[in-house]
């Protein structure tokens, strides 16, 4: 089973604003999630000034939504960091210090690892603990439209974290990130002004784990990170989703 220690990361919050057009017509975006998002969100300080966004981000390195453990990490029994207890708050704070017009969502790194949860080991595709990942998912989906956001949930990318003598791990298997990108697209279907946005698709076409496309490497050595090509390309391409689906309901809101 391995022995005891702690996640990658420290689950601190980040926050940063990077104004592309600072005028009535810019969307105020927000980025919420873990340390993927958080490569995603370093690049959109970069590139956000070719956006008319304001834009911002609250992720936490080492946390997802899924709260409590210990959870199996890479052949190591790990404890969580206790500030990962704490997204509600961050994502309440990020929202109740700036105006957002659209947040988007990306976790599940940490959803599809085993963990304790209730009192016993499990992992996504148990009834239960999907029935509490739907429940994580609707009350981040509720704070971020209490301050009035519309929410994109972008769906986790498959990852190939491979231990040093060559051995795979079960958070690598396909099925659980497909079924925790299941849950995604069953709770935007129940919720008003959810959307999904298929990062997954984007990064592994054919649904298959790539290491590169068109020469882009696309991860770093961990297999799980982007590489700061990878990232850019992705913090262009989700701008441009977070800013069409604001435009579309200022439209909406004129007409």
């Amino acid at each position: 089973m391995g022995g005891q220690g702690t996640p990658t990361g420290n689950g601190a919050a980040s926050s940063l604003e990077a104004t592309g057009r600072p005028d009535q017509e810019a969307v105020s975006t927000l980025l919420v999630g873990d340390s993927i998002a958080f490569t995603i969100a370093r690049a959109m300080g970069e590139v956000a000034h070719r956006f008319p966004v304001r834009a911002q981000h609250g992720t936490m390195i080492g946390c997802g939504i899924a709260r409590g453990g210990p959870i199996r990490d890479a052949g190591l029994t790990v404890n969580v960091p206790d500030d990962c207890g704490r997204w509600p708050d961050v994502w309440r704070h990020c929202v109740d210090s700036h105006p957002v017009d659209v947040a988007a969502v990306l976790v599940g790194r940490w959803e599809v690892v085993d963990r304790v949860h209730a009192g016993r080991w499990t992992h996504v595709g148990d009834p239960d603990f999907d029935a509490y990942l739907r429940r994580e998912l609707e009350l981040g989906i509720e704070i971020l439209q209490g301050a009035g956001a519309q929410v994109l949930l972008v769906t986790a990318p498959y990852c190939r974290q491979v231990g040093p003598d060559g051995c795979d791990f079960p958070q690598n298997e396909p099925g659980r990130t497909d079924r925790f990108n299941v849950l995604l697209a069953e709770v935007a279907a129940d919720c008003v002004g959810v959307e999904v946005v298929d990062l997954n698709a984007r990064l592994c076409p054919d649904g298959n784990y790539v290491e590169e496309i068109e020469g882009m490497v696309l991860r770093r050595g961990d297999g799980i990170h982007l590489t700061r090509a990878a990232s850019t390309w992705v913090a262009e391409w989700l701008l441009a989703e977070m800013v069409a689906l604001g435009r579309s309901d200022r439209l909406g809101a004129v007409g």
